[in-house]
């Protein structure tokens, strides 16, 4: 990064935050909050160091990088979904240099975990949106989540003849919107 000229880097930090906004008493429920936190051993050379490749290396969550996520996820407006991006100096000392949105880089390893976690975030606040009178899940249920709106709602998870089924429909309406579309231009042209 261009901290580079700077700081002598030891290595980079990203802590991902996933779950209920820090200042929501959900958060502090047992499972509730999903962290990650990635050493990024710089393995390239140049202005970038990332660039030619980092080594990955899950490492245990401090009460520092906690912090971090915590007080990004309070400071934006309740971030369900981030990541903070650091660099641990050689000095020893600690430098946020990024906070990301939705693009928090999850690893191949850990993908049907966070997946999870996004899905059941997704479900709960479209529940609370359009269906405010239902009772929210909390914390989230991690499988089969299941819409809170009132009447059952289906599972998050459709079933593949569901989507077949879906896709057969919208392929039938554009096919026939096409069919009149070359009719109308043949028309034109006669």
């Amino acid at each position: 990064c261009t901290a580079e000229s700077f700081i002598q880097v030891e290595y980079g930090v990203r802590v991902q935050r996933l779950g209920p906004p820090a200042d929501d008493p959900r958060s502090t429920q047992p499972g509730a909050v999903h962290y990650v936190v990635m050493k990024k051993q710089m393995t390239g050379s140049g202005w970038k160091s990332q660039f030619g490749g980092a080594d990955l290396q899950i490492v245990e969550l401090t009460d520092t990088y906690k912090r971090w996520a915590d007080e990004c996820s309070k400071a934006f407006g309740g971030m369900e979904i981030l990541a903070v991006d650091g660099l641990h100096a050689k000095s020893g000392e600690d430098y946020i240099i990024e906070l990301n949105t939705t693009a928090i880089g999850i690893l191949s390893s850990m993908w049907e975990e966070c997946s999870e976690f996004i899905a059941d975030l997704t479900i709960e606040k479209m529940s609370g949106i359009f269906c405010p009178e239902a009772p929210h899940v909390a914390p989230p249920s991690r499988s089969g989540a299941k819409s809170t709106c009132p009447g059952g709602g289906e599972s998050s998870k459709m079933t593949k003849g569901k989507k077949k089924e879906g896709r057969k429909k919208e392929d039938g309406k554009k096919k026939k919107e096409e069919k009149k579309k070359k009719e109308e231009k043949k028309k034109k042209n006669k």
